[in-house]
Protein backbone atom coordinates (compact mmCIF):
# COMPACT_ATOMS: atom_id res chain seq x y z
CA UNK A 1 0.00 0.00 0.00
CA UNK A 2 1.51 3.42 -1.08
CA UNK A 3 1.96 6.38 1.17
CA UNK A 4 -0.34 8.56 -0.81
CA UNK A 5 -3.26 5.59 -0.04
CA UNK A 6 -3.00 5.90 3.13
CA UNK A 7 -3.33 9.58 3.07
CA UNK A 8 -6.41 9.24 0.84
CA UNK A 9 -7.97 6.75 2.77
CA UNK A 10 -7.16 8.78 6.16
CA UNK A 11 -8.86 11.92 4.14
CA UNK A 12 -11.88 9.61 2.86
CA UNK A 13 -12.19 6.82 5.06
CA UNK A 14 -14.51 3.90 4.04
CA UNK A 15 -18.00 3.85 6.40
CA UNK A 16 -16.99 0.60 7.98
CA UNK A 17 -14.36 3.27 9.72
CA UNK A 18 -17.34 6.21 10.17
CA UNK A 19 -19.86 4.23 11.85
CA UNK A 20 -16.91 3.40 14.65
CA UNK A 21 -14.91 6.30 15.67
CA UNK A 22 -12.18 4.30 17.24
CA UNK A 23 -11.46 2.71 14.09
CA UNK A 24 -11.62 5.97 12.39
CA UNK A 25 -8.54 6.96 13.84
CA UNK A 26 -6.71 3.62 12.74
CA UNK A 27 -5.67 5.38 9.15
CA UNK A 28 -4.62 8.25 10.31
CA UNK A 29 -2.61 6.36 13.00
CA UNK A 30 -1.00 4.49 10.30
CA UNK A 31 -0.37 7.47 8.23
CA UNK A 32 1.81 9.46 11.15
CA UNK A 33 3.78 5.62 12.41
CA UNK A 34 5.04 5.69 8.41
CA UNK A 35 5.59 9.28 8.51
CA UNK A 36 7.52 9.08 11.50
CA UNK A 37 9.43 6.19 10.15
CA UNK A 38 10.87 7.83 7.16
CA UNK A 39 11.70 10.72 9.22
CA UNK A 40 14.02 8.73 11.54
CA UNK A 41 15.35 6.28 8.45
CA UNK A 42 16.83 9.47 6.47
CA UNK A 43 20.43 9.46 6.56
CA UNK A 44 21.66 12.33 9.02
CA UNK A 45 23.83 14.43 7.21
CA UNK A 46 26.99 15.70 9.69
CA UNK A 47 27.39 19.51 10.42
CA UNK A 48 31.00 20.54 9.38
CA UNK A 49 33.04 21.33 12.77
CA UNK A 50 34.53 25.19 12.22
CA UNK A 51 37.92 26.06 13.91
CA UNK A 52 39.51 29.09 14.22
CA UNK A 53 41.97 28.22 11.68
CA UNK A 54 43.35 24.49 9.95
CA UNK A 55 47.23 23.85 9.50
CA UNK A 56 47.24 22.71 5.99
CA UNK A 57 50.67 21.18 5.40
CA UNK A 58 52.11 19.11 2.66
CA UNK A 59 54.67 16.42 3.04
CA UNK A 60 58.30 16.11 0.97
CA UNK A 61 59.27 13.53 -1.29
CA UNK A 62 58.95 10.11 0.08
CA UNK A 63 57.62 10.74 3.10
CA UNK A 64 54.24 8.60 3.98
CA UNK A 65 50.63 9.70 3.36
CA UNK A 66 50.01 11.65 6.44
CA UNK A 67 51.64 14.64 8.35
CA UNK A 68 55.01 15.83 7.53
CA UNK A 69 58.05 15.37 9.87
CA UNK A 70 59.22 19.18 8.64
CA UNK A 71 56.82 20.79 10.59
CA UNK A 72 55.93 18.39 13.95
CA UNK A 73 57.63 20.79 16.81
CA UNK A 74 55.96 23.75 14.91
CA UNK A 75 52.36 22.39 14.80
CA UNK A 76 52.57 20.92 18.20
CA UNK A 77 53.49 23.98 19.82
CA UNK A 78 51.22 26.12 17.18
CA UNK A 79 48.08 24.63 18.93
CA UNK A 80 49.28 24.41 22.51
CA UNK A 81 49.03 28.68 21.82
CA UNK A 82 46.41 28.81 19.44
CA UNK A 83 43.62 25.59 21.10
CA UNK A 84 41.26 25.73 18.80
CA UNK A 85 42.96 24.54 15.17
CA UNK A 86 42.85 21.62 13.65
CA UNK A 87 45.21 20.04 10.69
CA UNK A 88 45.06 18.67 7.14
CA UNK A 89 47.66 16.28 5.91
CA UNK A 90 47.62 16.96 1.79
CA UNK A 91 46.68 13.74 0.18
CA UNK A 92 48.91 13.46 -2.74
CA UNK A 93 51.93 10.53 -4.49
CA UNK A 94 54.86 12.81 -2.86
CA UNK A 95 56.72 10.25 -5.57
CA UNK A 96 60.36 11.69 -7.05
CA UNK A 97 59.41 13.97 -9.89
CA UNK A 98 61.41 16.58 -11.63
CA UNK A 99 58.73 17.59 -13.75
CA UNK A 100 56.62 18.44 -10.29
CA UNK A 101 53.90 17.52 -12.09
CA UNK A 102 52.24 15.04 -9.13
CA UNK A 103 52.46 18.50 -7.23
CA UNK A 104 49.16 19.38 -8.93
CA UNK A 105 47.31 16.73 -7.24
CA UNK A 106 48.19 18.21 -3.84
CA UNK A 107 47.21 21.31 -5.24
CA UNK A 108 43.66 19.82 -6.19
CA UNK A 109 43.50 18.71 -2.65
CA UNK A 110 44.59 21.80 -1.31
CA UNK A 111 41.88 23.39 -3.51
CA UNK A 112 39.13 21.33 -2.42
CA UNK A 113 39.96 21.95 1.04
CA UNK A 114 40.08 25.56 0.87
CA UNK A 115 36.57 25.70 -1.16
CA UNK A 116 34.59 23.51 0.92
CA UNK A 117 35.44 24.51 4.33
CA UNK A 118 35.16 28.18 3.11
CA UNK A 119 31.50 27.49 2.38
CA UNK A 120 30.59 26.24 5.72
CA UNK A 121 32.47 27.48 7.90
CA UNK A 122 33.48 31.33 6.47
CA UNK A 123 35.40 32.68 9.62
CA UNK A 124 37.82 29.97 9.55
CA UNK A 125 41.61 31.10 8.44
CA UNK A 126 44.14 28.97 7.09
CA UNK A 127 48.04 28.46 7.05
CA UNK A 128 49.62 26.94 4.02
CA UNK A 129 52.68 24.64 4.82
CA UNK A 130 54.85 22.72 2.53
CA UNK A 131 58.15 20.85 3.05
CA UNK A 132 60.44 20.34 -0.22
CA UNK A 133 58.45 19.28 -3.02
CA UNK A 134 55.53 20.26 -0.37
CA UNK A 135 56.51 23.59 -0.63
CA UNK A 136 56.07 23.50 -4.82
CA UNK A 137 52.42 21.84 -3.73
CA UNK A 138 51.62 25.03 -1.52
CA UNK A 139 53.01 27.50 -4.24
CA UNK A 140 51.04 25.96 -6.89
CA UNK A 141 47.97 26.37 -4.49
CA UNK A 142 48.84 30.00 -4.43
CA UNK A 143 48.36 30.66 -8.50
CA UNK A 144 45.40 28.90 -8.44
CA UNK A 145 43.42 30.98 -5.98
CA UNK A 146 45.04 34.52 -6.64
CA UNK A 147 42.44 37.16 -6.62
CA UNK A 148 39.70 34.99 -5.42
CA UNK A 149 37.90 35.44 -2.15
CA UNK A 150 39.35 31.97 -0.94
CA UNK A 151 43.04 33.55 -0.86
CA UNK A 152 41.74 36.27 2.02
CA UNK A 153 41.49 33.20 4.04
CA UNK A 154 45.01 32.14 3.85
CA UNK A 155 47.28 34.28 6.87
CA UNK A 156 50.36 32.21 6.53
CA UNK A 157 52.23 30.68 3.96
CA UNK A 158 55.51 28.62 5.19
CA UNK A 159 58.02 26.67 3.43
CA UNK A 160 61.04 24.67 4.19
CA UNK A 161 63.66 23.50 1.94
CA UNK A 162 61.99 25.09 -1.14
CA UNK A 163 63.04 23.52 -4.26
CA UNK A 164 61.68 26.84 -6.44
CA UNK A 165 63.15 29.22 -3.87
CA UNK A 166 63.31 33.10 -5.62
CA UNK A 167 66.27 34.78 -5.02
CA UNK A 168 66.80 38.18 -2.83
CA UNK A 169 63.13 37.90 -1.07
CA UNK A 170 63.01 39.33 1.98
CA UNK A 171 60.63 36.29 3.33
CA UNK A 172 63.65 33.84 3.18
CA UNK A 173 65.50 33.19 6.10
CA UNK A 174 68.32 30.87 7.35
CA UNK A 175 68.10 28.54 10.39
CA UNK A 176 69.00 31.66 12.72
CA UNK A 177 66.68 33.52 11.19
CA UNK A 178 69.18 35.77 8.96
CA UNK A 179 69.43 36.35 5.60
CA UNK A 180 72.81 33.97 4.49
CA UNK A 181 70.73 31.70 2.35
CA UNK A 182 68.51 34.36 0.58
CA UNK A 183 70.33 34.90 -2.28
CA UNK A 184 70.43 31.56 -3.45
CA UNK A 185 67.64 29.75 -6.11
CA UNK A 186 66.11 27.13 -5.69
CA UNK A 187 67.55 23.89 -7.72
CA UNK A 188 64.67 23.09 -9.65
CA UNK A 189 63.70 27.04 -10.01
CA UNK A 190 64.88 26.94 -13.47
CA UNK A 191 62.60 24.20 -14.84
CA UNK A 192 59.14 25.66 -12.76
CA UNK A 193 60.22 29.08 -12.27
CA UNK A 194 56.65 30.36 -12.59
CA UNK A 195 56.06 28.78 -9.65
CA UNK A 196 57.92 31.00 -7.22
CA UNK A 197 56.83 32.66 -4.52
CA UNK A 198 55.21 35.96 -5.86
CA UNK A 199 56.59 39.62 -4.60
CA UNK A 200 52.44 39.93 -3.34
CA UNK A 201 52.71 37.38 -0.60
CA UNK A 202 56.71 38.59 -0.03
CA UNK A 203 55.33 41.82 0.51
CA UNK A 204 52.01 41.23 2.30
CA UNK A 205 54.92 40.15 5.05
CA UNK A 206 52.01 36.66 5.26
CA UNK A 207 55.34 34.12 3.83
CA UNK A 208 57.78 32.64 5.41
CA UNK A 209 61.04 30.46 3.67
CA UNK A 210 63.02 29.13 5.39
CA UNK A 211 66.01 27.46 3.81
CA UNK A 212 69.01 26.10 6.08
CA UNK A 213 72.72 26.62 5.65
CA UNK A 214 73.94 24.12 3.33
CA UNK A 215 70.37 22.53 2.17
CA UNK A 216 71.11 21.67 -2.04
CA UNK A 217 67.58 21.66 -2.58
CA UNK A 218 67.12 25.59 -1.81
CA UNK A 219 70.42 26.74 -1.74
CA UNK A 220 71.04 25.07 -5.65
CA UNK A 221 73.90 22.89 -4.43
CA UNK A 222 74.70 19.77 -5.86
CA UNK A 223 71.98 17.78 -5.43
CA UNK A 224 73.71 14.46 -6.09
CA UNK A 225 75.76 14.82 -3.06
CA UNK A 226 74.37 12.18 0.10
CA UNK A 227 76.28 14.82 2.62
CA UNK A 228 73.86 17.96 1.61
CA UNK A 229 71.03 15.56 1.18
CA UNK A 230 71.32 15.03 4.84
CA UNK A 231 70.88 18.71 5.40
CA UNK A 232 67.92 18.98 3.42
CA UNK A 233 66.89 16.17 5.78
CA UNK A 234 68.02 18.08 8.86
CA UNK A 235 64.55 20.02 9.18
CA UNK A 236 62.42 17.69 11.60
CA UNK A 237 65.24 17.94 13.79
CA UNK A 238 66.15 21.29 14.13
CA UNK A 239 64.89 22.96 17.16
CA UNK A 240 66.08 26.54 15.56
CA UNK A 241 63.55 25.72 12.50
CA UNK A 242 60.55 24.46 14.69
CA UNK A 243 61.04 27.68 17.21
CA UNK A 244 61.35 30.59 14.08
CA UNK A 245 57.96 28.07 12.35
CA UNK A 246 56.23 28.53 15.15
CA UNK A 247 56.56 31.83 16.09
CA UNK A 248 55.78 32.88 12.67
CA UNK A 249 52.41 30.59 12.90
CA UNK A 250 51.28 31.87 16.17
CA UNK A 251 51.99 35.26 14.85
CA UNK A 252 49.84 35.28 11.97
CA UNK A 253 47.12 32.77 13.22
CA UNK A 254 45.89 34.88 16.92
Amino acid sequence: MSFQTILSISSHPPKLFLRNPRLNMVPKLFAFALTLSATFASPLVPRATCYDYVLIDARGTFELQGPSLGFGGMIKQTKAALPNGNVHDVIYPAAPDLTQLTTLVGRNDILSKLRTRSQHCPNQTYALLGYSQGATVVLEALKSIKGTSVEALVKAVLLIGNPTQVPNQVSTVDEDGGSSTRGSSGSLLFINGEVGLSQEWVDSGNALNICVRGDPVCNGLDITSLATWVIHLSYPLSAKVQDLGAEFLISQLQ
